[in-house]
């Protein structure tokens, strides 16, 4: 008999149609920047990759580019994993048609797939509610507080408001579930319909939702031991007859479409992520030691998003394993939710396919499995256990279990804030002071006072009064955690919204309209809010395309000083294409934060090697005018010198040469880097480095720095650094570093906030500072202090002070003190 609603059917429908308009609310300013790579994972240039078709549709009336050319073969690029999200492009293409060519048009349509996600969880919870629950009217409100939490979720939040067909798999793994608990009886059409479904997502949606398939597969072979071979064998056969069915469709598509077919697409897609990382498709370093390689792909699952913004999930989830699967032992239902759950996370054991933003597609799964625990036990006696640490009294190896459960789980927690705040490069760099601060008072604190209330408390204190007491502590650490989601929320996307990358789109248009892109995908990002004509190309075919079209642009990643000097002597000219050269024509101003900094774009024009020429001298003429305009006419001889020979030098940036800095830098030590170095210097440099340095400084630099330093300097530099120092000076600098040096205000300027102090130095600095210090100097400085200093000094400056000291002087100045100090 079917369990009744605790309230009215009347009451229980207003609640959920009042949780579809907050999730709606998502919709609201949807054209504006994401939150940071680290914090979120999603970058908007991939939105117009995962959307290839649908741009394709709208730019040149078909899908497949090829069809524009009328047959001529010229070389197009068809990314294989780009052309298999059919259900994602298909509303895509709607959404251009209905919104117009804009962020609404491309970013509405997974708002639906995201308001489907929605439905179909409920759907799920009210399903296993009926079945497992016994109609209290604590089943009710549990219900309606996950339904809740869901919808202010950071990880949903970002998932259902941008083009990536994460949504469109979840929408698959959700129908999965519900298929198999709603048909006990039913085998033919369980399977059947579940063969169509896992093939669908795997062929049409993403080739990694194959787990689907080892989920299916393994609760058919494990039924064997209860139902007997004979049904095992008849579940296989329908579960093969619907896959064939679908992947029938999948093979007409791609044949009919694209001229492939859909295994050996597929097959293309995973030697697509080997070719262009190897991490991509194996998870685990086989260079590492086993243990290590194992624990580090362990840390990247337990710090995945839905688990950091989600602690108490992660918990729970981990400590009641023996329960789960005491329970699961005979419950097919609840054992398949299991294997969805396990078979995601042996895949990516396997494959790593990003799983900090992918683990959402197990998420609802995990939290449906927690709600049957539930719903499915008696809330004293549940309490009662807990008190007890979830065991039998007298079975002490039960006991024992469940404690190393509970220290697996506090580990757990620990691991994903320590991975994903400190020690990950991928993100630690992306989270301010404030955001870490959150994750700790409304994460981890309520977690640590549940466990208070629930092991410690209850002994002193009467069974009635210790089972409210846990009640209203796990009320208190859900209420936290939708708090902590709602906090990143409102941080990221509604306190001061930023539309830099729309906005940019905009001031493109005036060059790029009616004009052929190239690219390896960067400008399918950029195709919104102009009529530019994308072409997707690869380094080996963008020089063809570059002589055959008229006037091509294209639009690659750019360094500070607008250009990529040596990744286009690297990949683009490294063998040899006569007298084409691509000139940069435009910055395109973006604000997404990534490793720390901000990576700007760039828009080049085709020019000849005159015309490039003719750029770089003119460049770096500036440079020089810049420079004797900020430090008179004392520019540095050696500086001066270069410029005047850098005639000798253009030609070697041009052209392939031995000497100098190569991608990455190799050999024992190397001269002059000409150009912007994208690694760490890990050999000495016996020379001058004309270029950015985006790592670190590991090595000597015996020489100066022309350019901007993103990372530490962590050895010695022997003469000047005319550039921006990003990072922290931890080494030495013997001359002085002439250009600015980071600051809170040029952080601020671009609309990063900083929540508490910004040390921008440490270690000795044997040089001037010429910048303002917004911190502490707990070091002894040997030069001058030029600008104001915004804290105490607590060393010893050997030289004079000419700005204000804001705080107090606690070391010896050694020099003259002009300005304000602080009494």
């Amino acid at each position: 008999m079917e369990k009744r609603y605790f309230f009215t059917q009347k009451y229980n429908k207003a609640i959920f149609a009042l949780l579809i308009v907050l999730f709606c609310l998502r919709a609201i300013n949807i054209d504006q920047d994401l939150a940071p790579w680290g914090v979120a994972q999603y970058q908007p240039v991939d939105e117009g990759a995962y959307s290839y078709m649908a741009i394709n549709e709208k730019t040149y009336g078909s899908i497949n580019p090829h069809i524009f050319y009328e047959g001529q073969e010229l070389g197009l690029v068809v990314k294989e994993n780009f052309i298999s999200n059919v259900p994602g492009n298909f509303m895509s293409i709607l959404g251009f048609h209905i919104w117009g060519n804009n962020y609404f048009g491309l970013r509405i349509p997974y708002v639906l797939w995201g308001l489907l996600v929605f439905v179909l969880f409920f759907k799920l919870i009210d399903k296993l509610r009926r079945i497992y629950g016994k109609g209290d009217r604590a089943e009710f409100i549990a219900e309606i507080a996950i339904l809740a939490w869901y919808v202010t979720d950071f990880t949903f939040f970002n998932a259902s408001r941008i083009a990536e067909p994460t949504m469109v798999r979840l929408v698959f793994v959700l129908l999965t579930a519900l298929v198999y608990i709603s048909f006990p009886d039913n085998h033919t059409t369980r399977f059947f319909v579940l063969g169509i479904f896992a093939t669908f997502s795997t062929f049409l949606v993403y080739i990694t939702n194959v787990f689907l398939f080892f989920a299916v597969g393994l609760s058919i072979i494990i039924s064997i031991k209860n139902d007997g071979i004979k049904n095992a064998v008849r579940e296989f056969a329908w579960f093969v007859f619907g896959s064939l069915c679908m992947f029938v469709v999948a093979e007409i598509y791609y044949y009919y479409v694209w001229q492939t077919e859909a295994i050996l697409n597929s097959l293309r897609t995973i030697e697509g992520f080997v070719s262009y990382n190897s991490t991509a498709s194996l998870t685990v370093d086989t260079s590492e030691p086993l243990i290590r390689a194992l624990a580090l792909v362990w840390a990247k699952i337990v710090g995945s998003n839905s688990f950091l913004y989600n602690l108490p999930i992660l918990l729970f989830f981990s400590v009641k394993q023996r329960k789960i699967f005491s329970l699961s032992k005979n419950d097919k239902c609840l054992f398949f939710l299991q294997l969805i759950v396990l078979c995601f996370i042996g895949q990516t054991f396997i494959s790593w396919d990003t799983v900090t933003r992918k683990i959402i597609l197990i998420c609802p799964i995990v939290v449906s499995i927690l709600y049957v625990l539930f719903v499915s036990c008696d809330m004293k006696t549940h309490f009662q256990n807990s008190q007890e640490t979830g065991i039998e009294k007298n079975n002490r190896k039960a006991k024992a279990f469940d404690a190393f459960l509970w220290i697996f789980g506090l580990i757990n927690v620990a691991i994903s804030l320590l991975y994903r705040t400190v020690f990950y490069n991928d993100t630690h760099e992306d989270y301010d002071l404030a955001s870490v601060i959150v994750l700790l008072v409304l994460e981890l604190f309520p977690i640590l006072i549940y466990i208070l209330f629930v092991f410690i408390i209850p002994k002193y204190i009467r069974l009635n009064d210790s089972v409210k007491l846990q009640m209203r502590a796990g009320w208190f650490v859900f209420i936290c955690m939708c708090l902590c989601n709602l906090t990143f929320t409102y941080k990221y996307f509604l306190k001061n919204p930023s539309f830099v990358e729309r906005d940019s789109m905009i001031a493109l248009a005036e060059s790029v309209d009616g004009k052929y892109v190239l690219g390896g995908g960067f400008q399918l990002g950029y195709s919104l809010y102009n009529d530019m004509k994308p072409l997707l190309t690869t380094p080996n075919n963008t020089m063809e395309f570059a002589n055959i079209l008229d006037e091509p642009l294209l639009i690659e990643y750019t360094s500070v000083r607008g250009e990529l000097e040596e990744y286009f002597r690297n990949v683009y000219y490294s063998e040899g294409e006569g007298n084409t050269y691509f000139i940069p024509e435009k910055e395109i101003e973006r604000s997404f934060l990534t490793f720390g900094y901000v990576h700007d774009m760039c828009l080049y024009k085709v020019g000849t090697a005159e015309d490039y020429r003719a750029y770089r001298e003119a460049l770096y003429s500036k440079v020089i005018e810049e420079k004797k305009l900020q430090q008179g006419e004392e520019v540095d001889k050696t500086f001066e010198n270069d410029s005047k020979a850098w005639s000798n030098e253009i030609d070697r940036c041009i052209y392939p040469y031995t000497e100098g800095a190569q991608y990455p830098i190799k050999g024992k030590e190397v001269t002059n880097i000409i150009g912007s170095v994208y690694t760490d210097i890990t050999v000495p440099v016996y020379g001058n480095v004309y270029g950015d340095i985006h790592g670190s400084i590991n090595q000597p630099i015996h020489g100066s720095v022309y350019g901007d330093i993103y990372g530490d300097i962590n050895s010695v530099i022997d003469s000047n650094v005319y550039g921006v120092v990003h990072g922290k000076n931890k080494g030495n600098v013997s001359g002085k570093i002439l250009g600015n040096v980071l600051c809170c205000t040029e952080l601020k300027e671009r609309g990063i906030d900083i929540d508490g102090d910004f040390i921008i130095i440490e270690g000795n600095q044997n040089a001037d500072v010429n910048s303002n210090v917004y911190g502490d100097i707990d070091f002894d400085i040997y030069g001058d202090i030029n600008g104001y200093v915004f804290g105490d000094i607590n060393g010893d400056v050997y030289g004079n002070i000419t700005g204000g000291v804001f705080g107090k002087v606690n070391g010896k100045v050694y020099g003259e003190q002009v300005g304000y100090f602080e009494k």
